[in-house]
C-alpha cells in the first residue's frame, strides 16, 4: 500500500462522485477519487 496525500479525497465513483470530481477538476482542485468495484457498472442497467 502507498501513502498519497490529496486536499480532498471523494469515496465513490458514482454519478454523485463522478459528478463531483467533475466539479473539483472544472475549478482547479486537485483530488483523488476511490471505489471499490473494479468494473464500470455492478448491475446491469434496466430498461424499460
Amino acid at each position: 500500500m502507498r501513502h498519497v496525500e490529496t486536499p480532498v479525497l471523494v469515496v465513490g465513483g458514482s454519478l454523485v462522485g463522478l459528478s463531483t470530481s467533475l466539479f473539483l477538476a472544472h475549478h482547479g482542485v486537485e483530488h483523488l477519487v476511490v471505489e471499490r468495484h473494479p468494473g464500470t457498472a455492478i448491475h446491469p442497467a434496466r430498461r424499460s
